[in-house]
Protein backbone atom coordinates (compact mmCIF):
# COMPACT_ATOMS: atom_id res chain seq x y z
CA UNK A 1 0.00 0.00 0.00
CA UNK A 2 1.03 3.86 -0.63
CA UNK A 3 0.43 5.16 2.98
CA UNK A 4 1.96 1.68 4.30
CA UNK A 5 5.26 2.92 2.23
CA UNK A 6 5.47 6.63 3.07
CA UNK A 7 5.04 5.63 6.86
CA UNK A 8 7.94 2.93 6.68
CA UNK A 9 9.79 5.58 5.45
CA UNK A 10 8.96 8.06 7.61
CA UNK A 11 9.45 5.70 10.50
CA UNK A 12 12.94 5.07 9.17
CA UNK A 13 13.77 8.63 8.95
CA UNK A 14 13.16 9.23 12.59
CA UNK A 15 14.81 5.91 14.11
CA UNK A 16 11.53 3.76 13.91
CA UNK A 17 10.71 0.64 11.94
CA UNK A 18 7.62 -0.81 10.85
CA UNK A 19 6.31 -4.08 12.33
CA UNK A 20 5.50 -7.29 10.37
CA UNK A 21 2.79 -8.43 12.48
CA UNK A 22 -1.03 -7.75 11.17
CA UNK A 23 -3.98 -7.50 13.33
CA UNK A 24 -6.46 -9.92 12.65
CA UNK A 25 -8.92 -7.99 9.73
CA UNK A 26 -6.53 -5.21 8.97
CA UNK A 27 -3.65 -4.74 6.15
CA UNK A 28 -0.31 -3.61 6.67
CA UNK A 29 -1.21 -3.38 10.56
CA UNK A 30 1.94 -1.45 12.62
CA UNK A 31 1.70 -2.19 16.34
CA UNK A 32 1.28 0.64 18.77
CA UNK A 33 5.28 -0.03 19.90
CA UNK A 34 5.88 -0.06 16.71
CA UNK A 35 4.28 3.11 16.08
CA UNK A 36 4.97 4.93 19.03
CA UNK A 37 9.08 5.37 18.07
CA UNK A 38 8.52 7.04 15.33
CA UNK A 39 5.88 10.55 15.07
CA UNK A 40 3.21 10.60 17.32
CA UNK A 41 0.98 12.35 15.02
CA UNK A 42 1.54 10.17 12.09
CA UNK A 43 1.14 6.72 15.09
CA UNK A 44 -1.55 8.37 16.33
CA UNK A 45 -3.34 9.25 12.83
CA UNK A 46 -2.13 5.62 11.61
CA UNK A 47 -4.04 3.74 14.82
CA UNK A 48 -7.25 5.78 14.49
CA UNK A 49 -7.92 4.27 11.09
CA UNK A 50 -6.81 0.84 11.98
CA UNK A 51 -9.44 0.73 15.11
CA UNK A 52 -12.12 1.80 13.13
CA UNK A 53 -11.87 -0.79 10.61
CA UNK A 54 -11.45 -3.45 12.95
CA UNK A 55 -12.60 -2.15 16.64
CA UNK A 56 -11.39 -5.91 17.96
CA UNK A 57 -8.02 -4.59 18.03
CA UNK A 58 -8.66 -2.54 20.98
CA UNK A 59 -9.41 -5.68 22.89
CA UNK A 60 -6.76 -6.50 25.70
CA UNK A 61 -4.53 -3.12 24.11
CA UNK A 62 -2.68 -1.22 26.88
CA UNK A 63 -3.12 2.46 24.94
CA UNK A 64 -0.95 5.32 26.95
CA UNK A 65 -0.38 9.11 26.09
CA UNK A 66 -2.17 8.50 22.66
CA UNK A 67 -4.33 10.87 20.62
CA UNK A 68 -7.04 9.10 18.57
CA UNK A 69 -9.03 11.23 16.78
CA UNK A 70 -12.18 11.08 15.04
CA UNK A 71 -12.41 6.72 15.96
CA UNK A 72 -15.64 5.22 14.59
CA UNK A 73 -16.40 2.12 16.05
CA UNK A 74 -19.43 -0.01 15.59
CA UNK A 75 -21.44 -3.42 16.08
CA UNK A 76 -18.10 -4.89 18.41
CA UNK A 77 -17.26 -5.81 21.98
CA UNK A 78 -13.91 -4.87 23.16
CA UNK A 79 -12.42 -6.27 26.33
CA UNK A 80 -9.69 -5.68 29.03
CA UNK A 81 -8.84 -2.36 27.13
CA UNK A 82 -6.34 0.26 29.08
CA UNK A 83 -6.31 3.86 27.99
CA UNK A 84 -4.15 6.27 29.94
CA UNK A 85 -3.48 9.74 29.34
CA UNK A 86 -5.14 9.50 26.21
CA UNK A 87 -7.12 11.95 23.80
CA UNK A 88 -10.33 10.59 22.35
CA UNK A 89 -11.49 13.51 20.34
CA UNK A 90 -14.70 13.42 17.86
CA UNK A 91 -15.21 9.40 18.89
CA UNK A 92 -17.97 7.58 17.72
CA UNK A 93 -19.36 4.05 19.15
CA UNK A 94 -22.67 2.66 18.11
CA UNK A 95 -23.44 -0.75 19.49
CA UNK A 96 -20.69 -1.46 20.95
CA UNK A 97 -20.19 -3.57 24.36
CA UNK A 98 -17.02 -2.07 26.36
CA UNK A 99 -16.44 -4.99 29.10
CA UNK A 100 -13.74 -4.94 31.73
CA UNK A 101 -12.25 -1.64 30.56
CA UNK A 102 -10.45 1.29 32.22
CA UNK A 103 -10.24 4.94 31.25
CA UNK A 104 -7.52 6.44 33.62
CA UNK A 105 -6.65 10.30 33.01
CA UNK A 106 -8.18 10.01 29.58
CA UNK A 107 -10.33 12.79 27.22
CA UNK A 108 -13.15 12.22 25.34
CA UNK A 109 -14.41 15.07 23.87
CA UNK A 110 -16.97 15.47 21.42
CA UNK A 111 -18.36 12.30 20.89
CA UNK A 112 -21.12 10.59 20.20
CA UNK A 113 -22.17 7.18 21.86
CA UNK A 114 -25.36 5.41 20.78
CA UNK A 115 -26.66 2.42 21.75
CA UNK A 116 -23.51 1.60 24.15
CA UNK A 117 -22.70 -0.52 27.25
CA UNK A 118 -20.07 -0.34 29.48
CA UNK A 119 -19.77 -3.80 31.76
CA UNK A 120 -17.59 -3.10 34.60
CA UNK A 121 -15.71 -0.63 33.56
CA UNK A 122 -13.59 1.75 35.43
CA UNK A 123 -13.54 6.08 35.00
CA UNK A 124 -10.46 7.19 36.83
CA UNK A 125 -10.23 11.17 36.51
CA UNK A 126 -11.31 11.03 33.63
CA UNK A 127 -13.54 13.43 31.53
CA UNK A 128 -16.23 12.72 28.90
CA UNK A 129 -17.20 16.85 27.37
CA UNK A 130 -19.57 17.71 25.12
CA UNK A 131 -20.43 14.73 24.05
CA UNK A 132 -24.22 12.86 23.29
CA UNK A 133 -24.77 9.32 24.79
CA UNK A 134 -27.90 8.02 23.66
CA UNK A 135 -29.37 4.49 24.88
CA UNK A 136 -26.50 3.94 26.80
CA UNK A 137 -26.16 1.51 29.80
CA UNK A 138 -23.37 1.78 32.33
CA UNK A 139 -23.54 -1.44 34.31
CA UNK A 140 -21.26 -2.39 37.33
CA UNK A 141 -17.92 -0.35 37.40
CA UNK A 142 -16.23 2.50 39.33
CA UNK A 143 -16.39 6.16 38.29
CA UNK A 144 -13.44 7.83 40.77
CA UNK A 145 -12.97 11.44 39.96
CA UNK A 146 -15.54 11.59 36.23
CA UNK A 147 -16.47 14.40 35.08
CA UNK A 148 -19.20 14.93 32.38
CA UNK A 149 -19.86 18.52 31.49
CA UNK A 150 -18.34 21.29 29.18
CA UNK A 151 -20.93 23.61 27.09
CA UNK A 152 -23.40 20.81 25.05
CA UNK A 153 -23.70 18.18 26.96
CA UNK A 154 -26.69 15.25 25.60
CA UNK A 155 -26.93 12.51 28.14
CA UNK A 156 -30.18 10.78 27.23
CA UNK A 157 -31.88 7.84 28.07
CA UNK A 158 -29.16 6.48 29.76
CA UNK A 159 -29.15 3.93 32.87
CA UNK A 160 -26.43 4.20 35.26
CA UNK A 161 -26.86 0.38 37.22
CA UNK A 162 -24.79 -1.11 40.51
CA UNK A 163 -21.67 1.37 39.69
CA UNK A 164 -19.74 3.20 42.49
CA UNK A 165 -19.24 6.69 41.85
CA UNK A 166 -16.19 8.82 44.23
CA UNK A 167 -16.58 12.90 43.34
CA UNK A 168 -17.91 12.36 39.82
CA UNK A 169 -20.03 15.41 38.30
CA UNK A 170 -22.24 15.21 35.55
CA UNK A 171 -22.82 18.58 34.85
CA UNK A 172 -25.15 20.41 32.52
CA UNK A 173 -24.37 23.88 34.18
CA UNK A 174 -22.70 25.85 31.10
CA UNK A 175 -25.90 24.80 28.77
CA UNK A 176 -28.34 26.43 29.56
CA UNK A 177 -31.13 26.25 26.77
CA UNK A 178 -29.54 23.49 24.50
CA UNK A 179 -29.47 20.48 26.57
CA UNK A 180 -31.33 17.54 27.04
CA UNK A 181 -31.42 14.80 29.48
CA UNK A 182 -33.22 12.17 30.59
CA UNK A 183 -31.10 10.06 33.01
CA UNK A 184 -31.39 7.06 35.38
CA UNK A 185 -29.37 5.91 38.28
CA UNK A 186 -29.95 2.33 39.49
CA UNK A 187 -29.10 0.54 42.12
CA UNK A 188 -26.17 2.68 42.91
CA UNK A 189 -24.61 1.27 46.66
CA UNK A 190 -22.20 4.04 47.12
CA UNK A 191 -22.26 7.83 46.14
CA UNK A 192 -19.25 9.36 47.96
CA UNK A 193 -18.63 12.97 47.38
CA UNK A 194 -16.32 15.69 48.54
CA UNK A 195 -18.93 16.43 50.90
CA UNK A 196 -17.91 20.20 50.29
CA UNK A 197 -20.19 22.90 49.11
CA UNK A 198 -21.40 23.09 45.93
CA UNK A 199 -20.38 19.70 45.00
CA UNK A 200 -23.39 17.26 44.12
CA UNK A 201 -23.36 14.08 41.37
CA UNK A 202 -25.53 15.47 38.85
CA UNK A 203 -25.45 19.57 38.32
CA UNK A 204 -28.74 19.69 35.99
CA UNK A 205 -30.07 22.75 33.61
CA UNK A 206 -33.41 21.26 32.21
CA UNK A 207 -32.92 17.20 32.54
CA UNK A 208 -35.27 14.69 33.84
CA UNK A 209 -33.32 12.34 36.38
CA UNK A 210 -34.31 9.16 38.09
CA UNK A 211 -32.50 7.31 41.72
CA UNK A 212 -33.96 4.18 42.18
CA UNK A 213 -32.21 2.24 45.10
CA UNK A 214 -29.49 3.95 45.93
CA UNK A 215 -26.99 4.62 49.13
CA UNK A 216 -26.28 8.37 49.20
CA UNK A 217 -23.79 9.39 51.88
CA UNK A 218 -21.33 11.86 52.42
CA UNK A 219 -22.37 14.06 48.72
CA UNK A 220 -24.56 15.63 46.83
CA UNK A 221 -27.28 13.87 45.12
CA UNK A 222 -28.25 17.05 42.52
CA UNK A 223 -27.99 20.49 41.97
CA UNK A 224 -31.28 21.07 39.74
CA UNK A 225 -31.82 24.72 37.96
CA UNK A 226 -34.67 25.89 36.19
CA UNK A 227 -37.31 23.13 34.77
CA UNK A 228 -35.39 20.23 35.69
CA UNK A 229 -36.92 17.45 37.62
CA UNK A 230 -36.10 14.86 40.33
CA UNK A 231 -37.51 11.73 41.07
CA UNK A 232 -35.92 9.62 44.10
CA UNK A 233 -37.26 6.15 45.08
CA UNK A 234 -36.29 3.91 47.48
CA UNK A 235 -33.36 5.74 48.05
CA UNK A 236 -31.32 5.89 52.15
CA UNK A 237 -29.34 9.01 52.27
CA UNK A 238 -26.85 10.19 55.06
CA UNK A 239 -24.98 13.55 55.48
CA UNK A 240 -26.20 14.35 52.03
CA UNK A 241 -28.06 17.00 49.90
CA UNK A 242 -31.00 17.68 47.39
CA UNK A 243 -30.88 20.85 45.91
CA UNK A 244 -33.80 22.59 43.16
CA UNK A 245 -34.13 25.66 41.53
CA UNK A 246 -37.42 28.12 41.70
CA UNK A 247 -39.15 25.95 38.51
CA UNK A 248 -37.51 22.80 39.64
CA UNK A 249 -39.57 19.56 40.57
CA UNK A 250 -38.53 17.12 43.52
CA UNK A 251 -40.43 14.15 44.04
CA UNK A 252 -38.59 11.70 46.92
CA UNK A 253 -41.18 8.22 47.55
CA UNK A 254 -40.77 5.54 50.14
CA UNK A 255 -36.89 7.14 51.48
CA UNK A 256 -35.25 7.32 54.43
CA UNK A 257 -32.63 9.21 55.73
CA UNK A 258 -30.01 7.56 58.92
CA UNK A 259 -28.56 11.16 59.29
CA UNK A 260 -28.30 14.51 58.24
CA UNK A 261 -30.21 14.87 55.50
CA UNK A 262 -30.71 18.35 53.61
CA UNK A 263 -33.79 19.24 50.97
CA UNK A 264 -32.85 22.44 49.43
CA UNK A 265 -35.56 23.87 47.27
CA UNK A 266 -37.32 27.04 45.90
CA UNK A 267 -39.78 24.91 43.40
CA UNK A 268 -41.77 22.01 44.43
CA UNK A 269 -41.23 19.17 46.40
CA UNK A 270 -43.25 16.31 47.36
CA UNK A 271 -42.39 13.73 50.25
CA UNK A 272 -44.44 10.34 49.76
CA UNK A 273 -44.38 7.32 52.44
CA UNK A 274 -40.63 8.76 53.59
CA UNK A 275 -39.06 8.28 57.13
CA UNK A 276 -36.53 10.96 57.87
CA UNK A 277 -34.04 10.86 60.89
CA UNK A 278 -32.85 13.59 63.03
CA UNK A 279 -31.36 16.06 61.55
CA UNK A 280 -33.43 16.41 58.00
CA UNK A 281 -33.61 20.06 57.04
CA UNK A 282 -36.26 21.31 54.61
CA UNK A 283 -34.46 24.97 53.17
CA UNK A 284 -35.49 27.62 50.72
CA UNK A 285 -39.17 27.43 50.94
CA UNK A 286 -40.36 25.27 48.49
CA UNK A 287 -43.82 24.53 48.04
CA UNK A 288 -43.84 21.28 49.98
CA UNK A 289 -46.44 18.59 49.73
CA UNK A 290 -46.45 15.21 52.42
CA UNK A 291 -48.03 12.41 51.73
CA UNK A 292 -48.11 9.38 54.08
CA UNK A 293 -45.21 11.21 55.68
CA UNK A 294 -44.03 12.31 58.90
CA UNK A 295 -41.27 14.87 59.69
CA UNK A 296 -38.98 14.68 62.45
Amino acid sequence: MFFGGMLAALLTACGGRTGNTAAPGTDDAVSLDELARGMPELRDARESVLISKNPARLSGAEIRDTTLKAVSIKDATVKGARFTDCHLPDMSAENIVFEDCVFTGTAIREGTFKNTRFVNCSFLRSTIDDSTLTDCLFQGGVFDGLRAERKHPEINACTFDNTTFDGSVFSYWYAIGNTKGNLRFKNITKVEGHNHSGWALLHGVDVSVTFEDCDIRDAGLVYLTFASSATVRNCTFSRSTISGGDKSVIVLENCRSTGPFTLYSKGRATLRSCTFAPGFKIMGQPDLTLENTVLP
